[in-house]
């Protein structure tokens, strides 16, 4: 079922609708807490919203499931802007 949310919230990422994309991504992580991928875009869209803080935590989380997965380790720059910068607020 993880995957049904997850492919719904990657189509609503791509149409730029990031609210829809986060509650479809949490339901994806409902089904599968361990989905590193569904955190890591969780954290896209909020940081597409201006949600810094949030988008901080959801990369975080991510980092913290699977450190060395290759969507993040594709993404380094992002991780490390984010994460590292405690100017960030929500």
């Amino acid at each position: 079922m993880s995957n049904k949310y997850f492919e719904k919230a990657n189509i609503e990422l791509k149409r730029g609708q990031y609210k829809k994309a986060i509650k479809a991504y949490a339901k994806a992580i409902e089904s599968n807490p361990q989905m590193v991928s569904a955190y890591y875009n969780s954290g896209l869209a909020a940081q597409n919203l201006g949600r810094k803080r949030l988008a901080s935590d959801y990369f975080h989380i991510a980092t913290q499931l699977k450190s060395n997965s290759t969507i993040i380790a594709t993404h380094p720059e992002r991780i490390n802007e984010i994460v590292l910068n405690s100017n960030f607020v929500i």
